[in-house]
């Protein structure tokens, strides 16, 4: 008796290398869509990444500003926000020791170029200006430089400090004896055109604040990227109370299609 034999027909041989096509493509296709939206994900996690890093940068840089000195020009597509850092900030003294000694700043004599830092020295560096009782408006403006002097020198360790006697303070003074050495201004600057939110700094005080990049003081200024692919700004200053300031920002970041939006506040000390 022979043994019987059993095969595949060519229609079932067809049939599954038909299934098997079939499984491959949509197994090809589901594998495409979770690579694709994995590559998504990290793209934006990515770009929300450095807008975020940018972002903070910012808020770490007002927040280290001058009282008072944040201003902040809107436009279309454009923003704007200039402020002066501070390097260093103490106590002046206000009058002489119970034994007659002691340099105090004198509100009253123009010639007055020097005083003595209570509390721990003061150090700074570079280009630095004296600031007292920044307010923010005529006669303890910063910009226009009535409560600014220049040719700052620091001595004994930082225990004394000597400026420029180009007239007497404004009367009055802080009301905390604080005084600040400052930094020539910074202006941050969005501008969607450009798709760039960039910082210039190095450039004279002005008494107007400049919101053209293209023209003086900030075309010559020194320049840098803080953050690319802007598709979308807006920024907000308001004080809520005397010594508080809130900077608003919001940014909108748009990089091979993905869109990024991020929203800070940033809160800022008035106080001078």
């Amino acid at each position: 008796m022979r043994s019987a034999r059993q095969g595949f027909t060519l229609v079932e041989l067809v049939i599954v290398i038909t299934l098997i096509g079939v499984v491959a493509t949509f197994g090809s296709l589901l594998l495409s869509r979770v690579v694709g939206s994995t590559l998504t994900g990290a793209q934006r996690t990515e770009l929300a990444s450095a807008a975020d890093a940018g972002a903070r940068r910012i808020a770490r840089e007002l927040q280290a500003a001058l009282p008072n000195s944040i201003r902040v020009t809107t436009g279309s597509g454009t923003a704007f926000i200039e402020f002066v850092p501070v390097l260093d900030a103490g106590r002046y003294r206000r009058d002489v020791s119970a034994s007659g000694s002691g340099d105090p700043l004198d509100f009253e004599n123009p010639a007055d170029a020097s005083f003595d830092v209570l509390g721990g020295p003061a150090s700074a560096s570079g280009s630095v200006w004296l600031v007292i009782n920044n307010l923010g408006f005529s006669g303890a403006d910063v910009y226009a430089g009535s409560n600014r002097r220049g040719s700052v020198t620091l001595s004994g360790g930082g225990s004394a400090i000597q400026f420029a006697a180009t007239g007497a303070f404004p009367a009055g003074g802080s009301t905390s004896n604080r005084f600040f050495l400052v930094g020539a201004p910074v202006t941050l600057a969005c501008d969607v055109a450009t798709g760039r939110w960039r910082r210039f700094s190095g450039y004279a005080f002005q008494a107007s604040q400049p919101t053209d990049a293209s023209a003086a003081p900030l075309a010559s200024a020194t320049s840098a990227v803080l953050i690319e692919g802007i598709s979308a700004c807006a920024v907000s200053y308001t004080q809520p109370q005397a010594n508080l300031g809130v900077v608003g920002l919001q940014i909108q970041v748009t990089q091979s299609g993905d869109t990024v939006r991020l929203v800070h506040q940033v809160a800022v000390d008035n106080t001078p």
